[in-house]
């Protein structure tokens, strides 16, 4: 369920939550069914940022620094990361603010690989297994702006949600 704004003749969303329908009731005048009124049931305490991506060109080494506006503390927010090997064989991101670095190793040209938050790692070469190529440290936010330092030749590109407590 989004809720949005208007803003410059647009709707823009402005926080997401996840959920479900529970109950569905019709608003009647007379016989006639004019409205419904339906009844949401979320499954999180938390309300979510609408999905923010961002693109990046690496040719070696590049500091990205990514600032959201969580306002959960103590939860670490999960990302969404691609990479489409151009040139080389190895990709590494290292997060500063916690200290984790992922690494993929011996990857071929025009390779794309995909982390995905909840934990899977997936290549578009057919029968890739990572085995000892991956540390199996996968990407993730803390709290305040993330500092990371990507090394690698190609393109990343990096989605997320964050939390809104509301």
């Amino acid at each position: 369920l989004e809720l949005c704004e208007r803003e410059d003749d647009k709707w823009v969303s402005k926080f997401r939550l996840l959920g479900r329908t529970t109950k569905a009731y019709q608003q009647k005048l007379d016989a006639r069914t004019i409205g419904l009124i339906i009844e949401f049931t979320t499954v999180s305490p938390f309300a979510y940022s609408p999905v923010i991506s961002c693109e990046y060109e690496i040719n070696g080494t590049k500091e990205i620094i990514i600032d959201h506006d969580t306002d959960d503390l103590d939860t670490l927010i999960g990302i969404d990361v691609s990479f489409n090997n151009i040139d080389g064989n190895s990709f590494v991101m290292y997060n500063a603010l916690l200290d984790e670095r992922t690494e993929v190793k011996n990857l071929v040209a025009n390779e794309t690989i995909t982390l995905n938050s909840n934990g899977f790692i997936k290549s578009d070469k057919p029968g890739r297994i990572f085995g000892n190529d991956f540390n199996y440290v996968f990407p993730r936010f803390g709290y305040g702006a993330d500092v990371f330092n990507v090394t690698g030749h190609g393109v990343i590109k990096l989605e997320y949600m964050y939390f809104i407590k509301i």
